[in-house]
Parts: C-alpha cells; sequence; structure tokens
C-alpha cells in the first residue's frame, strides 16, 4: 500500500514551502531515531531567518526521505536559512555515512516495495510510481508524493 501523508505536519499551511532529501540507503531505526530528534532540535530552536524564528518542521519517512517545511507565508526561507538547513543534512551525511544529494537516483514505490534507482532506470519500472522529486509545496507532499513513473517528466 501506498504511504499517505495527509496528515503530515498539521500545523502547517498547504502553501508552506518544502526540501526533500532522499538517501542512498534506508536507515535503520536508531539512524531514524537520530535524524529526527537532530530535525526536530533544528526546526523547532536553530532554524531562522534574519534572526527571526521560522515556523517550520522536518520529519523522516519511510526511513529513507527527510522533508523540511517551513510556513512561508509567517516568514520566507532566506537564502541564509536555506544554507543552515543544507549544512544539517550535510553534517547528518558525514555522521550517518549517508548521501542525500546524489539527485541522479529517485526513490519508486510498487505494491510494499521501495526502490532507489537511476533515473534513467525509469524505462524498466513503468507500472511503478515514483516519489515526486519536484514537490515544492506541503500541498504536494500532501497529496501527490507518489505520482505514476510515466506521469514524471523524469520519464520522458
Amino acid at each position: 500500500m501506498l504511504p499517505n501523508f495527509n496528515q503530515l505536519f498539521p500545523q502547517l499551511p498547504d502553501t508552506s514551502r518544502v526540501w526533500l532529501y532522499v538517501s542512498d540507503r534506508p536507515f535503520d531505526a536508531t539512524e531514524s531515531n537520530y535524524i529526527q530528534d537532530a530535525l526536530s532540535d533544528f526546526t523547532q530552536n536553530k532554524w531562522t531567518t534574519h534572526g527571526t524564528k521560522l515556523m517550520a518542521s522536518g520529519s523522516v519517512l519511510m526511513n529513507q526521505l527527510v522533508v523540511l517545511a517551513v510556513d512561508q507565508d509567517v516568514m520566507n526561507a532566506s537564502g541564509c536559512s536555506i544554507d543552515s538547513s543544507v549544512r544539517l543534512m550535510k553534517q547528518l551525511g558525514t555522521e550517518l555515512k549517508v548521501d542525500f544529494f546524489n539527485r541522479l537516483f529517485v526513490l519508486i514505490f510498487k505494491e510494499s516495495e521501495i526502490k532507489r534507482v537511476h533515473f534513467q532506470e525509469l524505462h524498466q519500472y513503468s507500472d511503478w510510481k515514483l516519489l515526486n522529486p519536484l514537490a515544492t509545496n506541503l500541498e504536494e507532499v500532501r497529496k501527490s508524493l507518489w505520482i505514476d513513473v510515466t506521469e514524471s517528466p523524469l520519464y520522458q
């Protein structure tokens, strides 16, 4: 069954900006908890723009995906604040020996199986669902994070 994210970050509106980070491997339970704790601390206590705290949240999904979200109706994330989130993800990647930044690989899903494949291999998986790497707001994550592989611009 396809994971349902309709209730992800209920305190944030659909218009919230999101950043998706796919790991090059699944996390074990200890790693997922560690990442979740780091995301919670960062989004609740440290993520600011020009000294003002952002209304933000972060979560580990499916033990391989990190989602960060900011309510831009309250305060836009600036270049410096986005840089700080990238630094956090790089730090977590270094600590856990995972790569969050190889955008040539995507997550696909069929029945109960999740795979990470190179985007050029998508033609081999035309009957699978693809984690939409182009999602930019929370509404897209909640309603259409998973799209048919054949509907993706990456498939063309």
